[in-house]
């Protein structure tokens, strides 16, 4: 199936960190708070927030405090398979890459 990218990592990045920010001043939490909470520097928030730009690690942490942890557990996962034929299919995917 062809797949039709509408969006670029940038979009994403900015996306993500506006969405985070907004859950943050929903949740009446300063910066600082978040900061505190999550382990992350208020240096490394500012940047994600302003920028979109953090560690996966951090940005996991500030999720968890957020209490938004749990939707990144099914980020790139596999789709449910629709027969027994991707089942088996799945099955045989290989465990490493090759070149």
């Amino acid at each position: 199936m062809l797949s039709v990218n509408i969006y670029t990592p940038h979009e994403v990045e900015q996306r993500i960190a506006q969405n985070a920010k907004q859950l943050r001043l929903s949740q009446n939490m300063s910066r600082k708070s978040l900061a505190e909470h999550s382990g992350v520097s208020l240096g490394s928030i500012q940047r994600f927030e302003q920028h979109g730009k953090i560690s996966l690690e951090h940005l996991l942490k500030i999720a968890q405090v957020l209490s938004s942890l749990p939707q990144f557990h099914e980020l790139m996962a596999l789709p449910e398979p629709r027969s027994i034929r991707e089942l088996e299919a799945r099955e045989r995917i290989p465990k490493r890459g090759r070149l």
